[in-house]
């Protein structure tokens, strides 16, 4: 059986774009294509520049769960009746390059992105799901069938969003062939964010639905759950291992506390990275298992890591963590930005959350004066115009208060310099923030009162 499951694009409202050229022209403003802002109250159009597209495409026979992004394979979830152990490959960079890698050597047991560990159920032996690879009849040669594995078992209704798309998997982890030791439900969101970067909100959720299940891994031999880098992004190759601390590659990060971890690297001229997160729902700063040949990945809390602990029977365990595949480095990737938005909720394709439209993720503006900034479509604090004009103005209606120039503004997707100079002198001169009503011919406001730099909000 094949199908294939697609996320409607989402909906982007959009300017007349002749009379946002004369408005922005009458205040000095030059616009770079393919700038596209909103008016809240417009109705939505979809536009294909702007629009973010999910899909699925299912292939039971096969065993392959392929997630599309605008159009492009960017990861493939394998479940095949001949897999030991259900994992994720290839995940693929922004550029189309497989980020990971599976049956690498000396370590053929690796795969690509997975999630796995050592357990044993109440009465039976230890079993390392991990390597269950070599539960075959011989271990220098692993073929099926697999004593012990990780089966899917059936996915349950695809949840659909503009730009994104959720889906869920029941699976059970075997010993001896079909003996059952825990349930694990598996969640997936993934969410276009432009540009072919992408992100994957993943809860693994493992149950002990047959009995008392302790775990038994120890403090080397696992990751919840495990990434392994293709060679070409590994620190071995010139690539970098950076963690929400500080630290750098192998030595400085393996072990040691941390929100997130990207590794990231140039190849074929292009710079690219993948970052995990964790979620705060669980050990918000786990420590990491790093390797500089490419393996990573949190860890859980500590009196879970390493040490014997038990699931009774009907106990459920989760994991909750977040992957990033974008472009440029750590830095030009935002990734710190992005763990906070995460966090927040608050990660997902520029939508705007009253009117679920799709806007570009940044374009570059000049003032009339000739100083560049960059101007944002979406924040929840101020543009950098706020900070130059002292307003910053709710999108939906011209003649409003503006917001004052602080930290913790509504969602406001315009600012005062895309209004008319006239109009902003208005609401300036009611409101008490400029200094002076003298502005300059090119269309430059003065200084307002208590200026101060903010922080803009990039999704």
């Amino acid at each position: 059986m094949r199908s294939a499951w697609t996320a409607g694009d989402a909906k982007t409202g959009l300017w007349d774009m002749p009379a946002a050229l004369a408005a922005c022209a009458a205040v000095g403003l030059a616009l770079v294509p393919p700038w596209r802002p909103a008016l809240a109250n417009e109705q939505a159009k979809p536009s294909p520049a702007t629009s973010s597209h999910v899909a699925l495409d299912r292939d039971d026979a096969a065993g392959r769960l392929r997630v599309l992004v605008d159009g492009n394979e960017a990861l493939v979830y394998q479940y095949g009746a001949d897999c030991d152990l259900v994992h994720y490959w290839p995940v693929r960079s922004p550029s189309g390059k497989s980020m990971t890698v599976r049956h690498p050597t000396p370590y053929p047991h690796h795969r690509s992105f997975w999630f796995a560990d050592k357990v044993q159920l109440a009465g039976g032996r230890d079993v390392s799901f991990y390597g269950a690879l070599y539960s075959c009849e011989d271990r220098k040669n692993p073929k099926p069938p697999f004593r012990d594995h990780v089966r899917h078992v059936e996915f349950l209704p695809v949840e659909e969003k503009p730009g994104e798309t959720a889906v869920t998997s029941k699976l059970v982890w075997e010993m001896d062939g079909d003996k059952p030791v825990l349930d694990e439900l598996r969640r997936m969101r993934v969410v276009a964010l432009g540009d072919g970067e992408y992100f994957l909100d993943l809860t693994f959720t493992v149950t002990a639905s047959h009995g008392d299940v302790t775990f038994t891994s120890d403090a080397v031999h696992y990751a919840w759950p495990y990434v392994r880098m293709d060679p070409t992004f590994s620190v071995e190759q010139g690539g970098t291992i950076t963690n929400s601390e500080g630290g750098i590659n192998q030595a400085g990060t393996h072990g040691k506390e941390a929100r997130w971890i990207d590794y990231s690297n140039t190849v074929e001229g292009r710079t690219e990275g993948l970052a995990v997160f964790c979620h705060p729902d669980g050990d918000p700063s786990p420590k990491w298992l790093t390797r500089d040949y490419g393996c990573f990945g949190p860890r859980r809390p500590d009196a879970q890591s390493g040490k014997r602990f038990t699931l009774r029977k009907g106990e459920s365990l989760e994991q909750r963590v977040g992957v990033l595949v974008h472009r440029g480095d750590v830095k030009q990737g935002r990734v710190a930005d992005r763990y906070e938005h995460y966090v927040e909720g608050k990660l997902r394709r520029y939508a705007d959350n009253a009117t679920g439209r799709t806007s570009p993720r940044r374009d570059s503006v000049t003032l009339g004066w000739r100083q560049p900034f960059t101007a944002f479509d979406r924040c929840s604090r101020h543009t950098p115009c706020a900070v130059r004009t002292g307003l910053h103005m709710p999108q939906t209606r011209l003649d409003v208060s503006p917001v004052r120039n602080e930290r913790g503004g509504g969602r406001h997707t315009a600012c005062a310099c895309y209004f008319p100079r006239r109009e902003r002198l208005r609401i300036a001169r009611r409101e008490n923030r400029v200094k002076s009503n003298d502005v300059r011919g090119e269309g430059r406001p003065a200084e307002p009162l208590g200026s101060k730099q903010c922080t803009p909000f990039v999704s």
